[in-house]
């Protein structure tokens, strides 16, 4: 009898999602954290989520940078659309703050900390990404809509 091999893949090897919470909206947060974190955060097409009936489309705003120096990329998504939240887990959350790859700890205390002292955040904290089902799936359905563009 064949033996199956799988491969264990955890996205928080992969990604760092810094939840963001502030009563900004998307393009001043957008622009506090380039001028913060040294960043080029550009608007791209909105992430579109089909509901559980299929029926309706909810759009979630989404900014991208592509940092060629260093390889890596950095997206600004919106947890808020006015039928529901991206991530339901995550109501107190306004913004997700994605790199891939995953961010080394001690760079991640400094982006938290500029975070935390624009005016107008509320809070900013490292997502657990072990401990949070939805972002597995979240981060799927970025990787597929970021291929289709």
């Amino acid at each position: 009898m064949a033996k199956k091999l799988s491969i264990p893949v955890n996205p928080a090897d992969e990604y760092t999602v810094i939840a963001i919470s502030c009563h900004l909206k998307d393009y001043r947060i957008s622009f506090y954290l380039n001028n913060s974190l040294g960043i080029k955060l550009k608007r791209a097409r909105d992430l579109i989520i089909e509901t559980q009936a299929g029926e309706n489309h909810m759009n979630y705003a989404l900014y991208a940078f592509d940092d060629q120096d260093y390889r890596s990329n950095i997206y600004l998504l919106a947890n808020h659309h006015p039928d529901g939240k991206l991530l339901s887990s995550q109501k107190q959350s306004d913004y997700f703050l994605i790199f891939t790859p995953a961010v080394i700890a001690k760079d991640l205390d400094n982006i938290i900390l500029n975070i935390r002292q624009i005016q107008g955040v509320l809070t900013a904290y490292n997502m657990n990404l072990r401990k949070t089902m939805e972002v597995d799936l979240l981060l799927t359905d970025l990787e597929m809509h970021l291929l289709n563009d």
